[in-house]
């Protein structure tokens, strides 16, 4: 087969000096690395996975730059994609760019709407001052955007550098290294794992004990990553045996070059299997339909251009033979399951609300980067203890982030790699050409049907391979293009996209273009490096905190459904400082590490958040151990109650009331006011600010309008709910509190729990029944608490006792004995014996062998006096456990009592069976005389 390079390639060959070709191999090491690299700091999701995204681009565009100023002749090859990158990086800066207010409202009416405070005309905004970008939260756009910047480095780069069919060559066998070593890296790991990540990192938010994750913090990730890998280490295996066929060797020859091939050949399938076999475990049901969707592509494609013959089939049906027997042996129930279950409520919903932030944001949205921020306006899951950081659905959060013109872009650069894909397979050139447009097609349409159901395209990790599987698209379509005829595309007809069919000559620049591409790369890495830098160093201790805060490693690995809600990243804001050993260490080491984080990193928004809200903790507890031991609310409610002259004489006497412990509310002032600063959507700052608002306004009117604002950027927030209502019920608003209450009391048990600690004796308990619909688990929580409250017990325990039973007759309760015993008891406690019996007898007919059950009926009779028969039901439940001494001696005790007891007292029903039993008796006695 011959080789069909670009013709433009003879004009440039020997026209680089050695330094202009040390450069290039510079820039494609750097290119090659990104692939590589990059992967391994947990996908890229890291600060220290982007810095290295980073250099790899910067390196990569410098050491281009450098053919360009010392290569004997500078020339730059037109793609057509130049304008695409361009409105790339205008969008994200145009979210960055601060716009007068007027603009601002043009350009997205809904900030205004969203953010009253900000507004210039509020009359607090000077507090604030007004919010003038499209972004809501900034820095999240600018790590974004700086991560969007090294993408396009690297693509135009790479763009550049393929020169030749062979270049394409090189860069797919890159890509098969990668993804090879990454799943022979997540088998071992996955066999020897310790619970950490390369055998030596602890991740906190996730591990790769029970899930195969490579080096990605998620599963589809990983998945993803070999599936892209798929297709180039296919057709790296075809390659291999079209050469041995070129050389009319047989498949059992002999001869130093077909051991090597043989070698090669037999390697390249053992990673086949094992990549296969990799995903299959991953359990990660989006990256089995990407391997799927990459496999039936890549077949389809050889099948047409010709490139399938038996001997190929066998080697497929052998790799398939394999994967099969170790998918046999080691555990495909597991994958079984999985794949029978399909059910994903929390991803529905998470979809919706990032339509629901669409239709709020229709142009820009709301920044890149700010997802996890902007999805809780319209969902906040109840129970949750993680969070979507992102939407689940590449194309959803990329219009929710960047709106329908970010949209619009993604939508033309999927259509530009379809047409470059179709008509690199419609070519009339070489197959070697086709069979590479084959690959390339399968794994991009691997990751533009992935992209349906997960984030992919936001995961460094995994873009640096697409952007150089795209590179690779565009520039073997224009080398077709320049040596044969490319048939008219019906997906260009169909879409209206212009894609241009030639290949167009490489265009003679001045010399002094490399030093101005030279000049803007190293501005570009010199803005970009401060916040990286910072995010850097801050992060390990960002870790420590999160370490310190999060449970055990077991209790946060993930459920069943964690990989589809996104929780590897997903993080937790309650302290549980009662589970810890040593509560108060731990507290002071949580604030040292988020002290350190926001010194290293002033604009870690999360930080600045919970730093302030430890701060009032530990305000609270100092308090509680001084002289002086008023809580917050106290103090607040004394400053405010005061005549105090100016806010000056307040905070005298403020410093008189508590001493040094006042220096904790205003740090937690500071960090809250911060926090918003940074992003105006941190609603638990508001809360923060709102409980300290005294300190520097004695009007109460700023604290109601604190609290207004958190509950427009946080409607759905237990935290936010809870805090309007316990403020209305302070004022005396009981409606309004419970109102306010209703949508926090299914949505975390914290804030559960202190509603009901408000509401227990101050409203009748018929209003939490009616207005807050307890479930089975609240309900016993009341009836623990009303039992001291006898006057209203009876209401909270029928309804307790009803709910057991109904419970109790569901199908699929799976434990109906125990709830019946536990409405036995509460019916026994109403001194309602008839109906404690029938829960007896039910429990019963449903297990008769329960000695459980059989305890504690005869327990009941014999508190009921019923000696006689509560000795039949604890000897039957000695008869059925032996060993068990109580149960005898009670059952012993019962059989003397009733011996000892007066007949009158038993049930009418009761006697007769016992006459009718002595007759019978008397009966066979005076037969046996």
């Amino acid at each position: 087969m011959t080789t069909t390079d670009s013709p433009e390639m003879v004009q440039t060959e020997g026209t680089e000096t050695s330094f202009a070709h040390w450069c290039g191999e510079l820039a494609d090491v750097a290119v090659a690395a990104s692939v590589c690299l990059v992967p391994l700091c947990l996908g890229g999701r890291i600060a220290l996975g982007q810095v290295l995204l980073l250099a790899c681009a910067v390196i990569a565009a410098l050491g281009w730059s450098g053919t360009l100023v010392f290569g004997r002749k500078t020339t730059w090859i037109s793609t057509g994609t130049e304008p695409l990158l361009v409105g790339v990086l205008v969008l994200g800066l145009l979210q960055l760019t601060p716009f007068p207010g007027e603009l601002l409202s043009w350009l997205s009416p809904q900030h205004g709407k969203l953010l009253p405070m900000w507004s210039a005309g509020a009359e607090v905004a000077g507090s604030f001052g007004s919010w003038r970008t499209l972004s809501l939260s900034v820095g999240e756009t600018e790590s974004a955007l700086i991560v969007g910047l090294s993408y396009v480095l690297l693509f135009s780069v790479a763009m550049q550098r393929i020169r030749r069919v062979s270049d394409v060559e090189r860069l797919l066998k890159t890509v098969a290294i990668s993804v090879s070593a990454m799943a022979v890296f997540g088998v071992v790991q996955w066999l020897s794992n310790n619970g950490k990540f390369f055998w030596f990192y602890d991740y906190p938010l996730t591990s790769p004990e029970h899930r195969m994750k490579g080096a990605f913090t998620n599963r589809n990730h990983f998945a993803q990553f070999l599936a892209l890998g798929c297709a180039p280490l296919l057709w790296w295996i075809l390659r291999v045996l079209d050469k041995r066929t070129s050389a009319q060797a047989s498949f059992g020859s002999r001869g130093s070059s077909k051991s090597d091939s043989d070698t090669a050949l037999g390697g390249l399938l053992l990673v086949l299997g094992v990549l296969v076999f990799a995903v299959l475990f991953s359990l990660s049901r989006g990256g089995m339909i990407a391997l799927g969707v990459s496999l039936f592509v890549m077949l389809i494609a050889l099948f047409w251009i010709g490139a399938l013959s038996g001997r190929v089939l066998g080697s497929l049906l052998g790799i398939s033979a394999i994967a099969g027997c170790l998918f046999v042996m080691l555990g495909h129930e597991k994958v079984g399951e999985r794949l029978d279950n399909w059910q994903s409520d929390s991803r529905l919903a998470i979809w919706q609300a990032n339509v629901q932030v669409i239709n709020h944001f229709p142009l820009f949205g709301t920044g890149l980067g700010s997802h996890s921020e902007a999805y809780p306006l319209f969902y906040d899951p109840p129970f949750a203890e993680t969070e979507f950081t992102h939407a689940e659905n590449s194309y959803l959060q990329v219009a929710s982030e960047c709106g329908l013109c970010g949209l619009l872009l993604a939508g033309i650069s999927v259509t530009y790699c379809a047409v470059w894909c179709w008509r690199g397979l419609r070519t009339r050139n070489s197959v070697r050409e086709r069979m590479l447009a084959a690959a390339i097609s399968a794994s991009l349409a691997a990751n533009f049907v992935h992209a349906l159901v997960d984030f992919v395209w936001f995961v460094p990790g995994l873009m640096t391979t697409v952007l150089v599987l795209a590179a690779c698209a565009r520039r073997l379509d224009q080398l077709s293009a320049a040596t044969g005829v490319v048939s008219v595309s019906g997906i260009a007809r169909a879409t209206g996209v212009r894609v241009e069919n030639s290949s167009p000559t490489p265009r003679v620049l001045p010399r002094g273009l490399g030093l101005i591409t030279a000049v803007a790369t190293l501005a570009v890495g010199c803005w970009s490096c401060p916040p990286l830098l910072h995010a850097t160093l801050a992060e390990p201790h960002w870790f420590d905190y999160l370490r310190l805060t999060l449970r055990s490693p077991e209790a946060r690995e993930d459920s069943a459904n964690q990989d589809e809600t996104e929780s590897p990243t997903a993080e937790t804001d309650g302290i549980d400082d009662e589970a810890e050993a040593d509560p108060i260490a731990r507290f002071k080491q949580r604030v040292a590490s988020l002290s350190h984080v926001t010194k290293l990193n002033p604009d870690h928004v999360r930080a600045h958040v919970r730093l302030s809200a430890l701060y009032l903790s530990a305000f609270d507890e100092l308090q509680k151990n001084s002289e002086n031991p008023m809580s917050l609310a106290q103090l607040r409610d004394a400053a405010l109650a005061s005549p105090f002259e100016s806010v000056a004489a307040m905070r005298e006497w403020l410093q008189r009331a508590v001493g040094p412990n006042l220096k904790y509310l205003d740090a937690a002032a500071d960090h809250a006011r911060q926090a918003v600063r940074l992003c105006p959507l941190q609603a638990a700052a508001y809360v923060s600010l709102a409980d300290l608002a005294f300190l520097e306004d004695r009007n109460t009117a700023r604290s109601t309008e604190l609290l207004h604002q958190a509950l427009l950027v946080r409607p759905h927030s237990a935290q936010v709910r809870f805090v309007v209502g316990r403020e209305a019920m302070l004022e005396g608003r009981v409606d309004d509190a419970v109102n306010a209450w209703k949508g926090a009391f299914h949505q975390q048990r914290i804030y559960q729990d202190r509603i009901l600690d408000l509401l227990v004796g101050n409203v009748p308990p018929q209003v939490i029944l009616d207005d807050f619909d307890p479930e089975l688990d609240v309900l016993q929580k009341l009836e623990v608490r009303y039992r001291q409250l006898p006057a209203q017990y009876p209401v909270i325990a029928r309804a307790y006792a009803d709910s057991l039973r109904i419970d109790a007759a569901r199908p699929d309760c799976d434990r109906p004995i125990d709830r019946l015993v536990s409405a036995a008891g509460v019916f026994a406690r109403l001194n309602r014996p008839t109906e404690t019996e029938l829960c007896f007898r039910r429990a019963l007919e449903i297990d008769t062998h329960s000695v459980a059950v059989r305890r504690s009926y005869g327990n009941f009779l014999i508190e009921q006096g019923q000696f006689t028969r509560a000795a039949e039901q604890l000897q039957a439940g000695v008869r059925l456990a032996p060993g068990d001494d109580s149960l005898r001696r009670m059952a012993e005790l019962a059989a003397k009592r009733s011996m000892q007891s007066d007949s009158r007292i038993q049930p009418i029903e009761f006697r007769r069976k016992r006459s009718l039993t002595r007759s019978a008796s008397e009966g066979e006695r005076s037969v046996n005389r």
